[in-house]
């Protein structure tokens, strides 16, 4: 059991959640090109997964550098660290270099809140509920004291059949920084 008392534990998405989505690219022909300076190339929104990690491999740390964060979900972390919440950051990554990049970008965006030790990631969406499940034994909370900030609804369903409360964040949300979340109710 941790020494901390927290009554809840609170687990935060990357891509579409903490992040708006946006990547520089000269087009998917010409990944291998040189880094754009800022200002060249256009930005995506995403990718399929070997471009994907073609794009991570090439820019290292800075493959989020064009992604910004979501100010609604920060003032979600923000609320529940005031209330004596623990935060974690609980992202999927398929290489070495896309997890790299994503604790840069929790560094540059959301130091204050996210402890290098509670940014966590995983190889696919599956294992969320599984890290999720061993941290609220670990803390000695059950599953309905945590909350999953996510914005994929296939993992948010299987959150809550599982007593997790799921936080559905709308990637049209995060481009637009309109508040997702709902008032507080109680799961247990």
């Amino acid at each position: 059991m941790n020494n901390q008392n927290f009554t809840r534990l609170v687990f935060f998405d990357i891509d579409g959640t903490l992040s708006a989505p946006g990547y520089r690219v000269y087009g998917p022909e010409r990944l291998e090109k040189p880094v754009p300076e800022d200002g060249e190339g256009e930005i995506r929104i995403g990718m399929g997964d070997d471009t994907w990690i073609r794009y991570c491999i090439q820019h290292g740390e800075d493959s989020y550098r064009d992604c910004c964060p979501v100010s609604a979900v920060r003032d979600y972390a923000e609320r529940k660290k005031r209330e004596g919440a623990k935060l974690f950051v609980l992202s999927t990554s398929q290489t070495s270099f896309e997890s790299r990049a994503k604790q840069a970008f929790i560094r540059q965006h959301y130091k204050e809140l996210f402890a290098p030790e509670d940014v966590i990631t995983v190889a696919a969406d599956e294992y969320k509920l599984k890290v999720i499940r061993a941290l609220a034994s670990q803390y000695g909370l059950l599953p309905c004291d945590c909350e999953l900030v996510e914005d994929t609804y296939s993992t948010l369903l299987l959150a809550e059949r599982e007593g997790i409360r799921g936080i559905h964040v709308s990637g049209l949300a995060a481009a637009r920084q309109e508040s997702p979340f709902p008032k507080d109710k109680e799961m247990c």
